[in-house]
């Protein structure tokens, strides 16, 4: 994962980290309304930690391309099985 995002001028950093097994059919919108709420704290500077816990969806392929859109803030970390 790069560094969080710097667009705006912070007082704190939040990390969210998130774990995710087989979640390809909320990921999304999960995704969507998580930024808009942490985009929505003027002194927060955030980024988002998704550990795909050994999906056998297309959860992985949805981080993947999350972390594409959203490089600073987005990084996906794949469990070789799902650990409980």
């Amino acid at each position: 994962m790069n560094s969080p995002s710097h667009n705006r001028t912070a007082s704190f950093l939040l990390s969210v980290v998130a774990p995710c097994f087989n979640e390809e059919a909320v990921l999304r919108e999960t995704h969507r309304r998580l930024v808009a709420t942490l985009e929505a704290v003027p002194e927060l500077d955030f980024e988002l930690a998704y550990i795909d816990d050994g999906s056998r969806d297309a959860t992985l392929n949805i981080l993947r391309a999350l972390q594409y859109r959203r490089r600073a803030r987005t990084g996906p970390l794949a469990l070789s099985r799902n650990f409980g």
